[in-house]
């Protein structure tokens, strides 16, 4: 449970879904793939990735790495390593949360903040 970790955080990447077409699900199914095989096979380095999921809800999809903190210089290698998985452009903005305001929130997915990569 991500909960066990309140100094933590979580990166996001939300994919609107388009409800006439079945592509975009591919999408995720595959990028869900990718994270998944990424987690257990150690890509992220040394165990500070305590989780990854899947969130859909209608008209978005979202693909979450859950951290167990809040270290800058971890949460952006962990960042970085998401975009190269992911393959996403110049300009592609992944979101991300601390877990102590999800905690305080009661949302992970709300008031997150939004970090363009290069």
């Amino acid at each position: 449970m991500w909960e066990q970790f309140p100094t933590g955080g979580t990166w996001i990447l939300r994919l609107p879904v388009d409800s006439s077409s079945t592509s975009i699900q591919h999408v995720v199914n595959k990028l869900y793939e990718d994270l998944l095989i990424a987690a257990v096979t150690e890509y992220f380095g040394d165990g500070h990735v305590v989780g990854v999921g899947v969130s859909m809800r209608k008209g978005v999809d979202m693909l979450c790495v859950w951290l167990s903190n809040n270290q800058q210089e971890l949460r952006f290698a962990v960042g970085e390593k998401l975009k190269a998985l992911f393959h996403l452009e110049q300009g592609s903005v992944l979101e991300y949360k601390q877990n102590i305001k999800s905690i305080q929130q009661h949302s992970t997915f709300s008031n997150t903040q939004p970090w363009v990569f290069q």
